[in-house]
């Protein structure tokens, strides 16, 4: 299961904060963004461990929870399968993707009809499936039982067209053994998204979880130092982008400092991410809301919090917000005039845009105080539902964390 994340969030945050006393109003933002130290050129075997972890084995924070032993396929081959409305050219880009899983794994693949084999890739009209409590535009189940994985099907919503491509390999790491989501890396598991495919942590752990010095059923304390001595023999994930990407850190979505509840979401399935870079020019959390076995309401909320002696080089327009949230950004939005309202955490710009599903209200605010800060996000409300601006707006508030961030005086 996927969930949309801000596109570009990393390029947007960092380029809209500039060191010295400049004027929030002030020229355009900086071109090139803070990167992490040229030192920082390799990705830690502690962090990929960490990755390793949250895939397997799940993180509590999480609204799926954790997992208790591994888990991958019981067999070293499978057979697969096509069934339902596949798009053009579905069979060669199944048949691609899954020779790369093939020489990552070790686990041979070949075709069969529908009956026989063991993964099954079906397709079904629509824009979205049913996952436990959510809907989803791709998911994945498997069948296990002790000696590991014994089938597996992915179900992929045929709408929009790009579904299929972006769905194809996150899926397909549940279907081999990651239950989980992890954002400590740059990963198709993360929901702060940064590709469709398998990035080069991805390929790392998918070798790992195949290394024969793991097995099935095996305790995360036990896997733990296999799967660093593992990782550590695989060589360093050596690209220099990846190790200066965020590590973000999941959290419970009441321990976040941008509290939210708007309407129709008061029992929505949530969650929440903190960041920040290393020379801690910024703090920034980011958090989902969707309803309950619905596609609307949903919302997306995001913080950034500036260090001393920072300040954001010009406002940002809602329209500009729009473009980084792809819920809204690929609804194919008509915006109404922009018009500002005051709130408990500052005044607010904000515009509504009609969707073929419904309106989204997008909205932005500096907030102050000594640390000066960023709030924006959006709320898409169901179809000929009327959207009211300050029952959302009204609902976002700054409390105390709860969690452990960098602590005020060390942000500069």
């Amino acid at each position: 299961m996927r969930w949309r994340g801000p596109a570009l969030a990393a390029l947007l945050l960092l380029s809209a904060c500039t060191a010295g006393q400049q004027s929030a109003s002030s020229a355009s933002p900086r071109a090139e963004p803070a990167a992490a130290p040229p030192s920082r050129e390799a990705v830690s075997s502690a962090r990929l461990v960490r990755f390793f972890d949250e895939l397997a084995y799940g993180n509590a924070a999480a609204p799926e929870g954790a997992s208790p032993t591994l888990l991958r396929w019981a067999d070293r081959s499978l057979t697969y399968a096509i069934v339902g409305p596949a798009p053009p050219g579905a069979d060669r880009l199944i048949a691609e993707r899954l020779a790369r899983f093939q020489a990552l794994t070790g686990v041979a693949v070949a075709p069969a009809n529908g009956a026989e084999a063991t993964l099954v890739f079906e397709f079904v009209r629509g824009t979205r499936v049913p996952v436990r409590e959510e809907l989803a535009a791709c998911s994945a189940r498997t069948t296990y039982d002790e000696s590991g994985i014994r089938r597996a099907r992915i179900f992929i919503a045929t709408e929009p067209a790009r579904t299929f491509s972006a769905c194809l390999d996150h899926e397909l790491m549940h279907a081999y053994g990651f239950p989980h989501h992890s954002s400590v890396l740059p990963s198709v598991m993360g929901p702060i998204r940064w590709s469709d495919t398998l990035s080069e942590a991805d390929e790392a752990v998918l070798r790992a979880l195949y290394d024969r010095r793991l097995a099935v059923g095996l305790a995360q304390s036990v896997a733990e130092p296999r799967v660093a001595q593992i990782l550590g023999d695989l060589g360093a994930l050596s690209s220099r982008q990846l190790a200066a990407e965020l590590e973000w850190h999941t959290i419970p979505p009441q321990a976040a400092m941008l509290a939210f509840d708007p309407p129709g979401l008061a029992r929505s399935i949530a969650r929440s991410f903190w960041a920040a870079p290393p020379d801690l020019a910024y703090l920034v959390e980011i958090s989902f809301l969707s309803a309950p076995e619905r596609e609307r309401p949903r919302a997306s909320v995001r913080y950034v919090r500036l260090g001393r002696e920072r300040t954001f080089s010009r406002l940002v327009s809602p329209e500009e917000i729009a473009r980084s949230w792809p819920t809204v950004a690929e609804a194919s939005p008509r915006f109404r005039s922009a018009a500002e309202r005051s709130a408990a955490l500052g005044l607010f710009r904000y515009a509504i845009a009609d969707t073929a599903a419904g309106p989204c209200l997008v909205f932005v605010a500096e907030t102050g105080g000594l640390l000066p800060g960023r709030v924006d996000g959006f709320y898409c409300a169901p179809a000929r539902e009327r959207l009211e601006v300050g029952a959302v707006l009204d609902r976002l508030r700054l409390r105390q964390p709860g969690y452990e961030p960098p602590a005020v005086a060390e942000l500069r």
